[in-house]
């Protein structure tokens, strides 16, 4: 669950947020995540290239400290969108 708590908040970073999981899918061994863009999301992207521009080609991510494995969530970031705390 963490490492997905992960990818949703970087997928908000680029404008999109996790929905639900696919309902056709949803009671298989490899489930698939619903994501929609959101209303500023083109802006949320364009910010995030700036901010981090070689991310998309394997560079740090947003709110994600470089480690090989795993990648660790930055303390700012596990504040700003987990309700909960590890």
């Amino acid at each position: 669950m963490w490492k997905f708590a992960q990818f949703a908040y970087v997928a908000e970073q680029y404008g999109y947020r996790y929905s639900d999981l696919d309902p056709e899918l949803r009671d298989s061994d490899t489930p698939f995540f619903v994501v929609r863009a959101l209303p500023d999301g083109r802006e949320r992207a364009a910010v995030t290239r700036a901010r981090f521009p070689g991310a998309l080609a394997g560079g740090r991510l947003p709110g994600m400290r470089a480690w090989p494995v795993p990648v660790l969530t930055l303390p700012e970031a596990r504040g700003e969108n987990c309700s909960t705390r590890r």
